[in-house]
């Protein structure tokens, strides 16, 4: 399950945004916090998120969102994230699945 949350400020130039979910491999909870400036506002009586927002900063990332790891070898290049999903893929070779990925996202490399 994931749970996203977006409050603008009184004078509606900044929106925070919150995001958690363990919807990940490992089933490992995550959250990430977000700021973003407005740049366009949206239209006339639209939601006071419409609009267009610039993002200014990321923060607050639980460490296994944050952790990526590398690996090289030959003609083959692997990376696994801090919450399971991975993957191995051959230099100019076919797409790969992203192993623990529940959208079932491809990669190649």
């Amino acid at each position: 399950m994931s749970r996203s949350s977006d409050t603008v400020s009184a004078d509606g130039r900044t929106l925070t945004s919150a995001f958690s979910s363990a919807d990940n491999a490992a089933g490992t909870p995550i959250e990430i916090h977000m700021v973003a400036t407005r740049v366009a506002r949206g239209p006339a009586g639209g939601h006071a998120v419409s609009g267009a927002w610039r993002q200014q900063a990321v923060r607050d990332v639980s460490a296994p969102a944050r952790l990526l790891t590398f690996k090289e070898a030959g003609d083959r290049f692997t990376l696994t994230t801090g919450t399971g999903e991975s993957y191995t893929a051959t230099y100019g070779g076919p797409a790969v699945p992203m192993v623990g990925d529940f959208g079932g996202t491809m990669v190649s490399v």
